[in-house]
Order: C-alpha cells, then structure tokens, then sequence
C-alpha cells in the first residue's frame, strides 16, 4: 500500500487543527453563554432585594449596596454578550472551514484512487 501524498497529509493536520480550534471556540462561547444566563438569574432574583446582601470575595462574603451588585451583573452580562458575539463569529468561520477542508480531503480521496 502506498503512502498517502504530502498534500493529503499535510490537509488532514491542517483539519486536524481546525477541528480542536473550533473545540475550543465552541467550549469558550458555551461557558460565555452560561456566565451571561447567571447574571440573568441573579438579576431577576434582585427584582424583590433582601434587607442585606451581601457578595463573594474569595472565601469570605462582604456586606455590598444593591445598585453595586446590579451595576456588576449588568457589566458582566453585557460582557459576556460581546465574548458569545465574538465566538459565534468565530465559530461560524471554523465551521465552514472545517467542511471546506472535509470537501478537499474527499476529493484528494477520490482522485488518488
């Protein structure tokens, strides 16, 4: 059996690495996703404010105003909208490369039968 032709193995490394950006893409915009829909529930369960609230800080909790909370949960959503943004854009390129790339590595198939 012949060896397959450096172009058909220099293509399938190129997909290969492809495909575990498009991981990692993929995973980075999901956790961007989860971080937004957090800020989301905490803000809705800030619509009726305890007497005291009170915010992580490491390990230890301290005693925080509700407009501070409310301001950091909006920066952080908004935040985490343009990151989910940015890897949906992302995402959507390395998804229509990888099926370029997929295509090309048909081809090369066939025609090296």
């Amino acid at each position: 059996m012949a060896a397959p032709p450096a172009e058909a193995v220099e293509l399938q490394k190129k997909f290969i690495e492809a495909q575990r950006l498009y991981m990692r893409v993929h995973s980075k915009r999901q956790v961007a996703k989860r971080e937004k829909a957090r800020a989301a529930i905490t803000m809705k369960e800030l619509e009726n404010p305890p007497k005291t609230t009170y915010i992580a800080v490491g390990k230890m909790f301290m005693k925080s105003d509700i407009a501070d909370i409310r301001k950091r949960l909006t920066e952080t959503a908004e935040e985490m909208d343009e990151e989910e943004q940015k890897f949906a854009k992302q995402d959507q390129y390395l998804q229509s490369a990888l099926t370029a790339m997929q295509s090309d590595l048909r081809q090369l198939a066939v025609h090296s039968k």
